[in-house]
């Protein structure tokens, strides 16, 4: 099936796609400055885990803070490279020359707007951490995974909603 999909090289980034590829990029530039301006001020152990009540539960190295942004890099350039094909990804309904551009469209933005919800989940967890580490917070918000992992998921519902009306 996949190989009889139209592969589209002239796809142009919508305006939101272009909205969300910048915010999302300026959270990698925010998550990598983050601990390169903190890290000289932090104590030797900071928390490297939290349980669901956002305390920390878990401790580490400083050294351990700078996993959490290359992890989130790599995940960002991950998705940038898959996005560029999006004639490869996973569709619940046929693409065919008639729907391949608006399908393929919505598909990129989706992984922007998926993106940039990850680069804001490391970037507060990076915040909370070094917040913590510094004594200035108790850790993360108890709300953080009650509100992160639905938006993940309502950004996965609403493409699809509009992905099944754009058939």
């Amino acid at each position: 099936m996949r190989t009889s999909r139209p592969v589209l090289h002239d796809l142009e980034r919508s305006r939101i796609e272009v909205i969300l590829e910048v915010l999302a990029f300026a959270g990698i530039v925010f998550l990598v400055a983050m601990p390169a301006y903190y890290y000289p001020h932090l104590p030797d152990s900071i928390p490297r885990h939290f349980n669901l009540r956002g305390e920390p539960d878990g401790w580490s190295g400083k050294g351990g803070l700078l996993l959490t942004p290359v992890t989130c890099v790599v995940m960002y350039v991950s998705l940038t490279v898959v996005s560029r094909f999006p004639h490869i990804f996973n569709y619940p309904w046929p693409i065919t020359e008639a729907n391949a551009r608006r399908q393929y469209t919505l598909s990129k933005q989706m992984m922007s707007a998926v993106k940039l919800n990850i680069v804001a989940i490391f970037s507060y967890i990076t915040w909370g951490t070094i917040q913590t580490a510094l004594g200035r917070q108790k850790g993360l918000s108890p709300s953080f995974a009650i509100i992160s992992v639905p938006i993940l998921f309502a950004i996965l519902g609403l493409y699809l909603f509009k992905g099944s009306r754009a058939q």
